[in-house]
């Protein structure tokens, strides 16, 4: 924002408490979950007389319907805010799976939006490399696959590589040192890559927040910690505009950002990453 980057700050799907029962019972509100361009097009595919109500008795059919309104706003969300654009982050949610109940798993995401995809890897060496290929085998499989209901086709998208992330500075980081070996001769055949291992900024965190009380907040995870996820009991309309950061969130940003273009190689290991995942898919 301080920048001038497009950007939208609360994706248009928020699962609430209780979203995920309610898809399953099929009891989530027809106004706000089901759209009428993706009904028109179920119906006329599914009963061929244009009587929704055969739609709606059948369980699997509606659960359908709510996952093909939740992918819709996804990709126009994403569609809107690419135009004229050369590059666009799509930030994941989680592990690859999540969202996978209602058809909008991290993978599901990336081929309906034709997206490449980089995943961030946790610090170590056998656990790190172990949890990358389970990572990286989902997301594939997810990226190749379409629905029997939906009309979707495969995608070209395709698992870049890894960006080791958030790794301590002490034996996490002795161990971490060795993950770009694996990627230089085991995974050449498939073109994957290690596009960097960053650091967690444990120095720039406590000198940001050691004059701003905000900082010390769940949403601030420490070292080593995953932030707290805080839960919605209703579903919520979140302002498209993200609120002003402080002075201490400011400056920790500039810091990340900084000593993030050091861990990933300077501007040509930007560039290298950028340049895959813009390549024609």
């Amino acid at each position: 924002q301080t920048n001038g980057v497009s950007y939208r700050h609360v994706g248009p799907v928020v699962f609430f408490r209780g979203f995920t029962k309610a898809f399953l019972e099929g009891s989530l509100n027809q106004e706000d979950y089901v759209n009428p361009e993706v009904l028109n097009e179920m119906v006329t595919a599914e009963t061929g007389n244009g009587e929704a109500q055969q739609l709606f008795e059948d369980p699997s059919l509606f659960r359908e319907l709510y996952t093909r309104t939740l992918r819709k706003w996804i990709k126009d969300a994403v569609d809107e805010i690419s135009a004229n654009k050369k590059f666009v982050l799509i930030d994941g949610v989680g592990y690859p799976g999540v969202g996978s109940i209602c058809g909008v798993c991290n993978g599901t995401v990336a081929r309906v939006c034709k997206a490449n995809v980089l995943i961030l890897g946790k610090a170590g060496l056998g656990d790190c490399i172990d949890s990358w290929n389970v990572a990286r085998t989902y997301m594939e499989e997810q990226l190749k696959s379409a629905t029997t209901i939906n009309s979707e086709q495969s995608s070209k998208s395709r698992v870049l590589g890894l960006l080791v992330t958030r790794v301590r500075t002490n034996g996490e980081m002795k161990k971490t040192q060795s993950v770009p070996l694996y990627f230089n001769s085991s995974t050449k055949i498939n073109n994957y890559q290690c596009y960097g291992i960053i650091r967690e900024q444990e120095d720039l965190f406590k000198e940001a927040s050691s004059g701003d009380t905000s900082l010390a907040d769940d949403n601030y995870a420490p070292p080593g910690k995953s932030s707290t996820c805080h839960i919605s009991f209703k579903p919520v309309e979140h302002p498209q505009v993200a609120p002003k950061l402080s002075e201490g969130e400011s400056e920790l940003c500039k810091g990340l950002a900084r000593e993030f273009l050091i861990d990933i190689g300077g501007v040509e290991g930007i560039d290298k990453l950028v340049e895959d995942c813009r390549k024609e898919i």
